[in-house]
């Protein structure tokens, strides 16, 4: 399959979801930075368990644009850009909402966890968010120069309904 057809399956499979009506019927009471999720409580990223990656900090800016590259097609070009051709009513049309994630992926580059740890008052938007972000991996590789002590990489991405679309969040710190 080549690289455009698999990226607008991907858009349509997400899209899909989202334009089916899952958000107008799950509205959640107003955004929250809990970190509480669906699946495993909350986000491995907590205050104590990083440590800043120092000279490893390039490296992992590397890798984090190589999972930018396939997210931002999902996400701006696939889910953000068929918005726009729906009503302004629609509930995923509200400029405001935003969400956050924390992505973790496997020593392969497999994904393996995708949580929301910031919640957009949204269901449908968050969820929106979360299938972006398994439609576009799996990611290359991962350095091992930047893997927590179990192999993996812990990254947090936000996703906005407004044109700064989606990235990562904060800086780069990684578990240990």
């Amino acid at each position: 399959m080549s690289h455009a057809v698999l990226v607008s399956w991907r858009s349509s499979l997400v899209l899909w979801v989202a334009l089916l009506g899952v958000s107008s019927s799950c509205k959640t009471s107003t955004p929250t930075e809990e970190p509480t999720s669906r699946g495993n409580g909350g986000p491995v990223l907590q205050p104590g368990n990083q440590t800043d990656p120092g000279a490893r900090a390039l490296e992992f800016d590397r890798y984090v644009a190589q999972m930018h590259r396939p997210i931002h097609e999902v996400w701006a070009w696939g889910v953000l850009e068929r918005l726009e051709a729906e009503e302004r009513s629609h509930p995923l049309n509200d400029r405001d909402l935003w969400t956050r994630v924390e992505i973790v992926v496997g020593s392969e580059g497999r994904i393996e966890n995708v949580t929301t740890i910031r919640f957009s008052g949204d269901a449908g938007f968050d969820e929106v968010a979360r299938l972006s972000v398994h439609a576009s991996g799996p990611y290359p590789t991962p350095p091992e120069g930047i893997r927590s002590g179990n192999g993996k990489v812990y990254v947090h991405w936000t996703f906005h309904r407004d044109e700064r679309a989606c990235g990562t969040s904060g800086n780069a710190t990684i578990h240990h």
